[in-house]
């Protein structure tokens, strides 16, 4: 017997397959790192104090130009520009997430429940996933919406 090791050839992950295909993909790696610049200036420079309150208003400072002390001008009613856009991009991401997480979940489950079922309930449940993917996006929101106001 020799004694030399077995080495096994050990495969990728799926996430670092994922990240070497990110990395290959220059605009992909730019637009990530310009999402995460986005998201920690949403997130982290409001928490630094500098910012001014983006629902204060100043009425000796309307339509103000850049300047100093507010980095994008003010607004209609002296509020600071760069404050509100913050805000909204916080609201904005959170949003984003918030469905991202419910379509996932609701997915999940109901991908699970079909296949846990199977059979005849299966396909009557995948029947019902292929009318909605071939429906407008649109009209599908404008249906639910009126369908949970009903409920309420």
């Amino acid at each position: 017997m020799s004694s030399q090791s077995i080495n096994p050839i050990s495969g990728n992950s799926l996430w670092s397959d994922a990240w070497y295909r990110l990395r290959k993909n220059q605009m992909a790696t730019i637009s990530l790192i310009i999402l995460i610049f986005v998201g920690v200036c949403c997130f982290i420079v409001p928490l630094l104090g500098f910012i001014k309150d983006p629902n204060t208003q100043n009425l000796t400072n309307t339509f103000q130009a850049p300047c100093a002390t507010h980095w994008l001008g003010t607004d209609q009613v002296g509020r600071d520009l760069l404050a509100r856009l913050l805000l909204g991009g916080q609201i904005s991401i959170l949003v984003g997430l918030v469905a991202t997480t419910l379509s996932v979940i609701v997915g999940v489950l109901y991908g699970a429940l079909a296949g846990y079922i199977g059979g005849k309930t299966d396909n009557l449940m995948m029947r019902v996933v292929d009318i909605l993917y071939g429906l407008p996006f649109l009209i599908v929101i404008i249906l639910f919406s009126l369908l949970i106001s009903e409920h309420i």
